[in-house]
């Protein structure tokens, strides 16, 4: 009796990641293209990590769940609840369980709101 493998690949890109500023909470919100066998697999779903150093992280993502299941243009995430600071984050393809090799890194900074209420008094 032979045995067979069964190796699945899952190709994509995190298209981008963008910060955000505010007054209130800050967050990320990551973009990538969906993954080439997500149209044949609609329970395909994607787990995000993040870490504040390039490649470090970790292997626990962030979500609970898998997200954007079933995405078919542009998968969206949004991270919230980050502070300050320059985040790094990649996504894997996951269905049943088995994880992708993950995506390229992307990148995202959140930073200070601007001052307001500058008032100017001429001498």
């Amino acid at each position: 009796m032979k045995k067979m493998i069964l190796v699945l690949v899952f190709v994509f890109l995190l298209s981008s990641v963008q910060g955000c500023y505010s007054v209130g909470p800050h967050y990320m919100t990551l973009n990538w293209s969906p993954s080439s066998d997500g149209a044949a697999n609609p329970t395909l779903g994607y787990n995000v990590y993040r870490s504040t150093t390039p490649g470090g992280e970790g292997s626990t993502p962030i979500n609970s769940a898998p997200v954007a299941v079933g995405c078919s243009a542009v998968c969206t995430y949004q991270d919230n609840g980050v502070g300050l600071g320059t985040y790094s984050y990649v996504v894997k393809a996951v269905i049943n369980g088995a994880e992708s090799v993950k995506s390229n890194e992307g990148y995202g900074t959140i930073v200070p709101s601007p001052p307001t209420g500058v008032i100017v008094i001429p001498n």
